[in-house]
């Protein structure tokens, strides 16, 4: 597979649908254990987070944000 990347910002302008594709998905690609990483920090300091407040509305909000993200193939534990 070519990569192309551009020079400037700029230059994405001047470039196809298929090719700013390819530059996304290399970038996710190559960056994926980094995306998961955040996301997984995310959902423990929202859960921290959750914990020490006394309201139950927040854990109905981070229980259907844990849903939608094991319904996506992501494996989290309810504990």
């Amino acid at each position: 597979m070519k990569r192309i990347v551009p020079m400037f910002k700029a230059d994405l302008r001047y470039l196809t649908l298929s090719d700013k594709e390819d530059i996304i998905m290399n970038w996710i690609t190559e960056n994926f254990a980094n995306i998961m990483a955040i996301v997984g920090a995310v959902i423990v300091l929202a859960r921290v987070i959750v914990k020490l407040t006394p309201t139950p509305a927040d854990d109905t909000i981070l229980d259907k944000v844990v849903s939608v993200l094991k319904a996506v193939g992501l494996h989290i534990d309810d504990k």
